[in-house]
């Protein structure tokens, strides 16, 4: 895995309120052809409610008007500064939240792109054309079964520190663009789906980019996670094409670790705005790890990725509940 840390500038509005998700996760599916706003039968009744496309997604406002922001600027990627009003820098804003004692909403957007058609290129770097879909079982394992363990295994893994409050998009416009690398970036996307992201925190994606008789878009990465882009928001992205055999698999600990891998990537411009460190997922052994998963090549690290995310790693590179609190507090206030 790799991952692409972006340079970015990120404008803050004063006193935006925050968009917050609804308690409960929900299932939208994007409908380029239907505008409307109706309820379609729910498959799993018990887990998420399913939206036709275009919905506007219900959420509780609170009040943050306790909190303002100064300026939230990026130099070179480089915050400088990044405070909340009353702090001098975001260094002090986290050791005072390190202090507080409550459980920060982390909001994701977790987006399964069921078709691809796009042109891209071969092991040969030359131009090909390819049309991917995903099967009806894999959308559904992938919206509903990985996105609730992402879900649970990060609440489980940073000891609590942090709520997932997560929607599931199911994308249905096919993908008509990939990357130099073949891979979905936030502008493969329809116009409205991009704004949709500015609402949350992480936007994580699910994609196949391969047929496994006729393989022709050639990729040498399993997953990708970029830095904060320029509309605030971490994203992320797993090929289910590399994972679908394992993501079943009982020897698995910690069948989501893939995308909390990636979704790591995402989290480490948090370090340069404190000025601290988070550790970069992809050097598990070399901060002593190992892989304790025997028998899958891609998962084992997860001891790594909780001691990070629990901000308990032994170098402080982790993420703290005050570094939780803090950001998650601060994201809130950059939408308008």
């Amino acid at each position: 895995m790799k991952r692409k840390i972006y340079s970015f500038i990120i404008f803050i509005l004063i006193t935006a309120s925050l968009v917050a998700c609804g308690d409960d996760s929900k299932k939208v599916e994007n409908d380029n052809a239907k505008k409307e706003h109706s309820v379609v039968e729910n498959k799993y009744p018990d887990e998420k409610d399913v939206l036709t496309a275009d919905v506007e997604i219900e959420v509780e406002e609170e009040d943050f008007s306790y909190i303002n922001i100064e300026c939230f600027d990026v130099l070179d990627d480089e915050f400088d500064p990044a405070h909340l009003k009353g702090f001098d820098t975001m260094q002090d804003a986290v050791e005072y939240y390190e202090e507080l004692d409550y459980v920060p909403q982390w909001n994701v957007l977790w987006v399964v792109v069921q078709k691809i058609d796009a042109d891209g290129t071969d092991e040969k770097n030359e131009k090909v054309h390819d049309v991917i879909e995903m099967t009806q079982d894999e959308i559904d394992f992938y919206s509903n079964d990985m996105s609730e363990m992402f879900e649970s295994e990060v609440e489980e893994l940073s000891q609590g520190h942090v709520d997932i409050v997560q929607n599931v998009l199911v994308y249905d416009i096919a993908i008509s663009y990939l990357d130099e690398e073949n891979s979905i970036v936030p502008e493969c996307f329809d116009d409205d789906t991009r704004e949709l992201f500015k609402n949350y925190n992480s936007v994580i994606c699910c994609v196949k980019l391969s047929n496994d008789e006729n393989t022709k878009f050639y990729s040498d990465w399993l997953g990708l996670g970029y830095g904060i882009l320029e509309e605030s928001y971490g994203f992320c992205e797993v090929r289910i094409d590399t994972t679908y055999e394992y993501d079943r698999d009982s020897r698995n600990t910690y069948p989501a670790e893939p995308w909390i891998h990636e979704w790591q990537h995402t989290l480490q411009p948090l370090g340069t705005m404190c000025d601290r460190v988070v550790a970069n997922p992809d050097e598990g052994e070399g901060h002593g790890y190992e892989n304790e998963d025997t028998g899958l090549p891609i998962n084992g690290f997860w001891r790594y990725y909780a001691d990070t995310i629990s901000g308990t790693i032994d170098n402080n590179e982790g993420i703290t509940p005050g570094m939780w609190r803090a950001f998650a507090e601060l994201f809130a206030q950059t939408r308008g």
